[in-house]
């Protein structure tokens, strides 16, 4: 083959390698940039649209390192969308780290829970820090500064937003500040997160992104019949009594777990006094759990009926 012909095929080859590329960013652009979410870009000082879609799906039923992988999903998209708006404004620049687990240079607070994953979001001098624990996912904002020293120190900063995991008929579920979690509400608090962090870092007080879902709770009444039918909203304060009820016992059997382990350093200290306190206290809540299982046993057939 003489070196035309091989300078030809490189060419071709670079031609086919180019033309994917323009296809791949093409097919991203039109699948992630939806009208809804292209004008929340254009104006990410404002809070994300509540879409009709918003409060229309079912509980979200994925485990805490799924959830936080969704999350990074929905940044990387709106971090590519960004990047690449029309904007007379100097470009804005966005890191996103995917979710890993973390590797900790310092011995944890004894305080803190086992992190199983973590990742981050950094633009400017501010950072969106996510980690997920077996039955929580939290997130931070915080200066970039800090974040190297982050895993096994989040007990110095205050939780920017919460999501707790419960049991519903044996399946996992998730709420925030009490509010089931519904798959549909994953790229709206993603939104929420991604915009609360870019607004930090261009000047916005941190004191005043507090994160809350009051506003999907706070819509006009027709509109919110619109996105919730009746029976769905039935369904869902059922879902969260029955969270509660899991909630509540599951915190129960940690306290009588932990009330034993004091008890027993009592035994071998011969601190009887603490010994017997703790057996006591342990024993009463245990007759307590018996007491809410009937309760809950009684709600889930109310329920039924």
């Amino acid at each position: 083959m003489d070196n035309n012909d091989s300078a030809g095929q490189n060419s071709a080859s670079k031609g086919s390698s180019d033309d994917l590329s323009k296809k791949i960013l093409g097919s991203m652009q039109k699948k992630y940039a939806g009208e809804a979410t292209g004008r929340w870009i254009a104006n990410l000082k404002a809070e994300p649209p509540a879409t009709k879609k918003v409060l229309q799906g079912d509980p979200l039923r994925v485990s805490s390192i799924v959830c936080l992988d969704k999350f990074f999903d929905d940044f990387q998209r709106y971090n590519y969308e960004v990047a690449n708006r029309p904007s007379d404004e100097k470009p804005l620049k966005v890191v996103c780290n995917r979710p890993s687990a973390p590797a900790l240079a310092t011995k944890p607070q004894l305080s803190d829970s086992l992190v199983i994953f973590q990742g981050s979001l950094v633009t400017g001098q501010w950072a969106l820090v996510m980690q997920a624990e077996v039955t929580k996912i939290v997130a931070f904002i915080v200066p970039y500064e800090y974040l190297s020293a982050f895993p096994g120190r989040k007990a110095f900063f205050a939780t920017f937003m919460e999501m707790d995991a419960g049991t519903d008929k044996g399946q996992t579920v998730w709420t925030v500040d009490g509010q089931l979690v519904l798959d549909s509400m994953i790229s709206y608090i993603s939104k929420k997160l991604f915009g609360s962090l870019i607004r930090v870092a261009t000047g916005s007080e941190l004191r005043k992104e507090y994160f809350s879902l009051d506003s999907l709770n706070t819509l006009p009444d027709e509109t919110v019949q619109e996105k919730a039918a009746l029976p769905e909203r039935l369904q869902q304060s059922e879902h969260t009594l029955i969270m509660a009820f899991e909630g509540f016992m599951s915190t129960i059997d940690h306290e009588v777990d932990r009330l034993g382990a004091i008890g027993l350093k009592g035994l071998q200290s011969s601190d009887m006094e603490t010994t017997r306190k703790s057996m006591k206290r342990g024993a009463e809540l245990k007759a307590m759990r018996e007491k809410l299982l009937l309760l809950q046993e009684e709600l889930r057939h109310s329920m039924a009926e």
